[in-house]
C-alpha cells in the first residue's frame, strides 16, 4: 500500500510562492484585457484565465496561463523541476476562497510532472 507523502509545512509553501512569482511574474497576470479577442485567432488555445497553480498542500500561483504559449510551458516546468513536484493548473473555483489551503487537484486542467534533469 503506498502511502501519501506529507502535507507541505507553511515554510515549503511560502519557498514556493516566492520561487513561483519569482519565475511567473506577480500573482494576477492578466493576457489580454478581453478574454474572447484573446481566444478567437487561435481557437485551440489552451488558455486557463484566473487559473491557480497548485502544488499539494496550496496555492502557489493565480492568474491567467496559455499553454501554447512556450515561455508559458518552459516557466511552468522550471517551478514543477524546482521543488521535484507535480505542479497543478486548476481553475479559480477549485483552488481558491474556501479551497485555498486544500485546492481540488482532482480537477486540474493540466498536470505539469516535474522532470529529471540529466
Amino acid at each position: 500500500m503506498s502511502q501519501r507523502p506529507p502535507s507541505p509545512t507553511p515554510d515549503f509553501l511560502a519557498t514556493a510562492r516566492a520561487y513561483a512569482i519569482a519565475v511567473l511574474g506577480p500573482p494576477g497576470r492578466c493576457l489580454s484585457g478581453s478574454k474572447t479577442s484573446y481566444r478567437l485567432p487561435v481557437i485551440t488555445r489552451k488558455v486557463y484565465f484566473n487559473a491557480n497553480l497548485c502544488i499539494e498542500g496550496g496555492n502557489i500561483w493565480q492568474g491567467d496561463l496559455d499553454l501554447m504559449l512556450p515561455h508559458d510551458q518552459r516557466r511552468l516546468q522550471e517551478v514543477a523541476n524546482h521543488f521535484g513536484t507535480p505542479v497543478y493548473v486548476v481553475p479559480e473555483s477549485l483552488g481558491r476562497f474556501m479551497y485555498e489551503d486544500k485546492p481540488r487537484l482532482d480537477r486540474a486542467t493540466a498536470v505539469i510532472q516535474p522532470q529529471r534533469q540529466i
